[in-house]
């Protein structure tokens, strides 16, 4: 029987050689290339490629869009493949990336955008409604537009927005000023690392949400314990990539919030 890898102390192990959150998912991400990521409508994305594509979205919202290092980039997606590239994109890039959740009003979006003062939003296109009566009285400069189906291969993806512009009907009229496309944002080279915290916001809540910054060192340090639980195990590889997606992407981490 092949041995499995022993997950057990990467997160231990990246805390002891003060290791934030974003190099931690990178060395992952460069050690496992060759193994499956993430899979959303037939697609698979490698850990190899997610390490490249969000190589490429730093890249453009460093040099395309001119992001100073420290600024705000809302992401407004659903659990889509571009999710994972897109934080990871803004996080590796000296940014910090603003979790939105995409089910908000304009009202609720409106505010959190105000409250984080994000530079730029990646918002999808079944949002872009929504987000175009959030914009205004807000510092957002740049916008970023992605669909469904960008991520699959030709003629699968053009199915796929089809059916949900003109047969579900799921994609309302929107229009942003000089909105740059998904496929041209992660399709940029030559990139930097060494990344900021991440700032979900609360949600679920009676009252307006509100951000709760937090810090890499401290999701290390909240992860470690779960790890060996959830991932030493022979043959969980899919409970690894579960895991991965729903710690890294949701950061649902227990720190107080923001006031």
């Amino acid at each position: 029987m092949p041995t499995q890898p022993d997950f057990a102390r990467v997160a231990g192990e990246a805390f002891d050689s003060d290791q934030n959150l974003p190099a931690m998912l990178l060395a992952a991400c460069r050690h496992y290339a060759e193994r499956p990521a993430f899979t959303n409508l037939g697609r698979t994305l490698s850990f190899g490629e997610v390490e490249h594509l969000s190589d490429d979205l730093a890249s453009y919202l460093l040099h395309g869009l001119g992001l100073a290092n420290g600024e705000r980039v809302a992401v407004m997606l659903p659990n889509l493949l571009q999710f994972p590239v897109a934080v990871l994109g803004v996080l590796r890039a000296d940014l910090i990336a603003v979790l939105v959740n995409p089910l908000y009003t304009a009202r609720e979006l409106h505010h959190q955008l105000a409250d984080s003062g994000a530079a730029a939003l990646i918002v999808l296109d079944n949002f872009g409604a929504v987000a175009t009566e959030a914009l205004d009285n807000t510092s957002v400069r740049h916008v970023i537009t992605t669909r469904v189906g960008d991520p699959l291969p030709w003629p699968k993806s053009l199915l796929v927005d089809t059916v949900l512009k003109h047969v579900k009907k799921a994609i309302p009229p929107f229009h942003f000023d000089n909105a740059v496309r998904w496929l041209k944002a992660a399709g940029c080279r030559a990139c930097r690392r060494t990344p900021l915290p991440a700032i979900p916001h609360s949600c679920n809540t009676p009252v307006a949400p509100r951000a709760c910054p937090r810090a890499p060192y401290f999701r290390i340090a909240h992860c470690s314990p779960m790890w060996p639980a959830c991932w030493s195990s022979s043959g969980h590889s899919s409970m690894r990539k579960k895991m991965w997606s729903w710690y890294v992407c949701r950061c649902t981490t227990l720190l107080p919030t923001a006031t």
